[in-house]
């Protein structure tokens, strides 16, 4: 999670999650940010953080799924390893092992 300190008060501009398979020991990542702090390296930390987390935990790779016109997402994820395995409808698979 993504806090930012904002006229005294928290607030959350960024959530990163990850979902085990336990069948390969892979896990999806998935991310949303506030539209209002977009652009500012918010997925990019908390990627390394969920990478991270997940090579302490015995995960071997991460998944993502993303909408092809979501170019900012794209950028993050290759920019940090990721290798394009699909497209299908709009949707683009990829992969980082670690």
């Amino acid at each position: 999670m993504a806090i930012i300190k904002e006229e005294g008060n928290e607030k959350v501009v960024g959530l990163g999650q990850y979902f085990v398979d336990e069948t390969n020991y892979s896990a999806e990542v998935s991310f949303a940010t506030s539209d209002h702090y977009k652009n500012n390296g918010i997925c990019s930390m908390l990627l390394a953080h969920l990478t991270y987390l997940a090579q302490n935990n015995g995960i071997l790779s991460f998944t993502a799924t993303v909408l092809s016109e979501n170019q900012s997402m794209l950028h993050v994820l290759k920019k940090a390893g990721f290798t394009h395995k699909y497209t299908d409808h709009g949707h683009i698979g990829l992969e980082k092992v670690f």
